[in-house]
């Protein structure tokens, strides 16, 4: 029993890790008119591995749209068909790089810039010398606009979400609840 325990703040501790310094901007809901909208769809279809985007983006993309589903259903929106909405949400995503200044032919340098950079260890790249760029921190920014006009409505951002030590599953999911959460409180309840 107190092992489990254990493992439980364990992990708690290492999904939190992650996101110690998020900072929250959640916009200017005054554009908002919630009485105006109801129904909303996604700006893009949810990424899929077909598309060549490596594991840890795949469950990010998953994990913010079921946060923010979430979000918008709690305060009365229905996520509906394209076709069917009022307004789109959307999110972009940023990397903040760096340059690894470590030599590219170590064995763990080279295995770290293969997973920063996307790509396995017989990829031509890490052969030549290449020096890969690490990862270190995301950015999030999400969008409402109206779906006829186009205008945005509203937006917020999120710095410092995650850094190379968010890699599980588990922890992705719980840094997308947790930033949505404090993005979308002010958001207008329908």
């Amino acid at each position: 029993m107190n092992k489990l325990i254990g493992l439980s703040l364990l992990a708690a501790v290492l999904c939190l890790a992650g996101c110690a310094n998020t900072q929250i901007d959640a916009g200017d809901t005054g554009r908002f008119n919630s009485k105006q909208y109801r129904d909303y769809s996604w700006a893009t279809a949810t990424m899929t591995h077909k598309q060549g985007r490596s594991e840890r983006l795949v469950i990010l993309d998953h994990a913010l749209r079921d946060a923010v589903n979430t979000q918008l259903k709690a305060k009365g929106y229905r996520l509906v068909e394209p076709a069917e909405a009022q307004f789109v949400v959307d999110y972009r995503y940023t990397r903040m790089v760096s340059v690894d200044q470590g030599d590219p032919m170590a064995t763990p340098k080279a295995l770290e810039g293969a997973w920063d950079a996307g790509a396995t260890m017989g990829d031509p790249g890490l052969q030549l010398g290449f020096v890969p760029e690490k990862i270190s921190e995301l950015f999030l920014r999400f969008s409402v606009r109206d779906k006829f006009s186009k205008k945005e409505l509203w937006s917020g951002t999120a710095s410092r979400i995650m850094d190379q030590s968010s890699k599980s599953k588990t922890q992705i999911n719980a840094i997308a609840e947790r930033v949505v959460k404090k993005l979308f409180a002010q958001f207008a309840k329908r």
